[in-house]
């Protein structure tokens, strides 16, 4: 994945680096227990949040090639509200235009550290969400 020349100013002036990956390694660790607590669906938005927050700390962001089309794809989710017809598909809606949004934030984080190793953290921490996710499932079915 190659990046673009656009690179975003942030308003901070310090140069802080991320952690390799830290808020999608701690997302992918928590994701068993928010889903035991019933709150996975809002695991991503709040990793989303956490990164957009790691991101404000950067001296210059830099963007992602074709990202223009995902932009593209967001303003269509965005008018997609216009034709809502109740609160309950309000807050579907409204859900799920998050995810979209949350799911550029986390791109432009993981493309942003520059950190060797991001790659194997995010894989070793996948592996074990589905060792837990196997593990979990046939304890389910054998306890019954």
């Amino acid at each position: 994945m190659g990046t673009s020349d656009l690179t975003v100013a942030a308003p901070t002036a310090g140069h802080h680096r991320m952690a390799p990956a830290a808020v999608l390694t701690a997302t992918v660790a928590c994701l068993p227990f928010a889903w035991v607590a019933g709150m996975a669906p809002f695991v991503w938005l709040v990793a989303a949040l956490f990164a957009g927050l790691a991101l404000l700390k950067l001296p210059e962001v830099h963007g992602v090639r074709y990202i223009s089309l995902w932009g593209f794809f967001l303003f269509f989710a965005l008018a997609s509200g216009t034709q809502l017809d109740g609160a309950g598909a309000g807050a579907v809606w409204l859900m799920r235009v998050g995810w979209y949004g949350g799911a550029a934030v986390l791109l432009l984080y993981l493309v942003n550290d520059d950190r060797p190793g991001v790659i194997s953290n995010i894989s070793r921490a996948l592996f074990v969400l589905w060792m837990i996710t196997i593990v979990g499932g046939w304890l389910a079915v054998i306890v019954g």
